[in-house]
């Protein structure tokens, strides 16, 4: 009857996975990722794939830069990269300077206008919610 209802529904009982005891087995990073969500999460409301996926990211990567802290150290650097844009670009977090590709980036952006500077190239930095 179970099998006719439901024809693509295992009847095999099921194994439980052995529940992870801190200290004893290796924590998965997702397992990580999601119980340092749980952890610190203030909203109350499940998370959505995208905040497990960024939590996974900062495990993995706690120097990493989020968007705005990138974006900052961008910003910084355009104003002096008229006339020294290598040094500014070496200042860069690795994964920024990936972003940016190269100080001739830098002083282009530079020669641009602040206005456009703050919108057009800014919006590369952020993420849409």
């Amino acid at each position: 009857m179970v099998r006719y209802a439901a024809p693509n529904v295992s009847t095999k009982p099921r194994i439980n996975p052995p529940i992870i005891a801190p200290g004893i087995l290796p924590i998965p990073p997702k397992i990580a990722a999601v119980k340092a969500f749980v952890a610190t999460d203030t909203k109350g409301f499940p998370p959505s794939v995208g905040q497990i996926k960024q939590r996974l990211v900062q495990l993995k990567m706690p120097d990493m830069p989020d968007e705005a802290e990138a974006w900052k150290q961008v910003w910084v650097a355009i104003q002096s990269s008229a006339y020294h844009s290598k040094e500014e670009f070496e200042k860069l977090h690795p994964i920024v300077q990936r972003v940016v590709g190269q100080p001739e980036m830098l002083k282009a952006w530079a020669m641009e206008k602040a206005d456009d500077i703050q919108t057009v190239i800014a919006s590369n930095f952020q993420v849409l919610k």
